[in-house]
């Protein structure tokens, strides 16, 4: 089944699109529909990736939180300042 949508294109897009067409052949309809599968499966690899890896995520989270409340670690705008740069 095949849905019409118009869509508007700024001209970067549009040039990338044209590029990847090639390898459809010619045919943007095609190409643009394999981009927003690909997409999806993206997505949905990185939700399986951060799932896996959910405990050791927080744990970077939280020691970095407790570092930068602490003052361990600052950010580059206040080492920036710091340093009237």
């Amino acid at each position: 089944m095949f849905v019409t949508r118009e869509i508007h294109l700024d001209a970067e897009a549009e040039q990338i699109l044209a590029s990847i067409s090639e390898f459809y052949g010619g045919d943007p309809d095609l190409a643009l529909s394999d981009l927003l599968k690909s997409r999806k499966s993206l997505d949905e690899m990185l939700v399986e990736i951060e799932t896996g890896n959910a405990d050791e995520l927080i744990r970077q989270r939280d020691r970095s939180e407790g570092q930068f409340a602490s003052g361990d670690i600052v950010s580059w705008d206040e080492v920036k300042r710091r340093n009237s740069l």
